[in-house]
């Protein structure tokens, strides 16, 4: 796929799939069950194997610039009860 059309398809899932999926995450992240975790970090591999069909799960974070959701909602809550 060209870098164009992946940088579409990315734009589109940050917008409209993870704005979803960290919807108030500093809230209930905290609480969050560790199979509740995976189940949402799933949603997010999925994504990047369609758009990275060869690449692993870390080699699509790498190359997309995403980081693991998981992270992203503990950088989220700490920055905002800081």
């Amino acid at each position: 796929m060209s870098r164009i059309f992946c940088q579409n398809v990315l734009s589109v899932f940050t917008a409209f799939v993870r704005s979803v999926l960290e919807y108030a995450c500093a809230v209930w992240h905290p609480g969050l069950s560790n199979k509740l975790s995976k189940d949402i970090e799933r949603v997010q591999k999925r994504c990047l194997k369609i758009i990275y069909p060869k690449l692993s799960y870390s080699e699509a974070l790498e190359e997309s610039g995403f980081v693991r959701l998981d992270t992203r909602r503990e950088d989220i809550t700490q920055s905002t009860f800081k």
